[in-house]
């Protein structure tokens, strides 16, 4: 049984819930979004962990690394991915698609 209040949804552009009475009378508004720059840094770090760790990168290399993104976010507000950081996310989303149908072999 869903009660007022049980049920939260993240925010995506266009959604209607909170705004429009038919939907919830009592206003119900979706869970606010994040500072945006704690957000950047938190997936910023995310995906540099997996990276690294399906790279087997040395340890070394993998701090800088996240050195170097935490400084730019710091000072910019966002980072460029390295050609090597977008080819592997690339195949990542491939690999973690549910129409590959070679997701148990992947290297």
């Amino acid at each position: 049984e869903y009660r007022h209040g049980s049920v939260t949804c993240e925010v995506y552009p266009g959604y209607v819930h909170g705004t429009n009475p038919e939907i919830c009378p009592k206003g119900c508004k979706p869970n606010p979004p994040g500072t945006p720059l704690p957000d950047l840094l938190q997936l910023a770090m995310e995906y540099q962990e997996l990276y690294h760790h399906e790279r087997k990168t040395p340890e070394a290399a993998k701090q800088e690394r996240m050195r170097e993104v935490r400084d730019d976010i710091a000072r910019t507000g966002t980072y460029t991915h390295t050609f090597d950081e977008l080819e592997h996310g690339a195949r990542l989303a491939w690999r973690n698609a549910p129409k590959c149908a070679n997701r148990k072999f992947w290297d």
